[in-house]
C-alpha cells in the first residue's frame, strides 16, 4: 500500500524479481507516447499496477476475483486511502481470510512532498513558487490524514487483518542487502543465490536523488508544523514494535 512516492514501485520490483507474480504492467499509459515518455523519467524500471484495483481499492471486481482466485504468491499495489475509507471497509472484512500479507510503504513526509512535487513539475510544467507552496501543503496534509489514520483503522474496524501488516519504510532501501533479506524474513521467502542478487542490484543509488538532509530546515520545518513528522514518528514506532513481535 502506498501513498504516492513512498517507494511502493521500488518494493513491486523487488517483489518481481524474488519470482512473486505482480499485478499490473510496468507502464500503464494506454500507447500515449508522452505519457510512457513522462513515467519513463519519473520511474524509469515500472510502476507495476493495475489501474482498477490501485484505484477502484478492495471494492474493484478485479481485486476480489483476485483474492478469491490467487495464492500467496501474488501482489498488488494499492492507494493506502482505501484502507481508511469507511465505504471499503465491508470488502476487507470480506478480504481479509484471503490476504496474506499487506505491506504499507511509508517515506520521511519533507522528501516525500518534495519528490511529489516534482513529479508533478514533470507532468504538468508548473514552476512558480505559489503553486509549489500550495501542492506540497496539500500533500502534507493528506500525509498526515492518511497515514495518521491507518493504525487506528488496523487496531479497530480492521484488527483481523493486524498480524498480517508489515511496515517498509523507503529509507531502508539505502542499504539494499539488508532491505531485500527484510522483505525475504516478512514474506518467508527463499530466494535462489540468482534472484537474491538481482533483487539487490536492482537498487540504484540513484533512487535517492531527494534525501530529506538535502532539503532546506524551513521545508522540513513545515512538515513538523502540520504534523506530518509526528505521524512518520508512530509509523516507525508501530515499525519498531512489528519487528520485535515478529523476531
Amino acid at each position: 500500500m502506498t501513498l504516492g512516492r513512498s517507494g511502493s514501485s521500488l518494493l513491486m520490483q523487488i517483489l518481481k524479481k524474488l519470482d512473486i507474480t505482480v499485478v499490473g504492467q510496468k507502464f500503464d499509459v494506454k500507447g500515449d507516447p508522452l505519457s510512457q515518455q513522462i513515467h519513463e523519467k519519473l520511474n524509469p524500471k515500472g510502476y507495476f499496477e493495475k489501474p482498477e484495483i490501485f484505484h477502484g481499492g478492495p471494492s474493484s471486481i478485479e481485486f476480489q476475483e483476485l483474492v478469491k482466485n490467487s495464492g500467496p504468491d501474488i501482489a498488488c499495489k494499492m492507494d493506502v486511502r482505501h484502507f481508511v475509507d469507511e465505504k471499503q471497509l465491508p470488502f476487507w472484512i470480506d478480504a481479509a481470510e484471503d490476504i496474506s500479507s499487506i505491506l504499507l510503504s511509508y517515506r520521511v513526509p519533507s522528501e516525500q512532498a518534495r519528490s511529489e512535487y516534482l513529479g508533478d513539475a514533470v507532468s504538468i510544467q508548473h514552476n512558480c513558487q505559489t503553486h509549489e507552496f500550495t501542492f506540497m501543503t496539500r500533500f502534507l496534509r493528506d500525509y498526515v490524514e492518511t497515514y495518521g489514520s491507518f493504525d487506528s483503522v488496523l487496531s479497530n474496524r480492521l484488527r483481523m487483518l493486524a498480524s498480517k501488516v508489515d511496515y517498509v519504510a523507503y529509507s531502508d532501501a539505502l542499504n539494499p542487502e539488508t532491505y531485500v533479506k527484510r522483505l525475504c524474513s516478512i514474506l518467508k521467502r527463499q530466494p535462489s543465490p540468482e534472484q537474491l542478487s538481482s533483487a539487490i542490484l536492482n537498487i540504484s543509488p540513484d533512487l535517492f536523488r531527494i534525501k530529506d538532509s538535502d532539503l532546506s530546515e524551513e521545508e522540513r520545518n513545515w512538515a513538523v508544523q502540520l504534523g506530518a513528522e509526528k505521524v512518520y514518528s508512530e509509523i516507525e514506532k508501530s515499525r519498531a514494535l512489528k519487528m520485535v513481535s515478529s523476531s
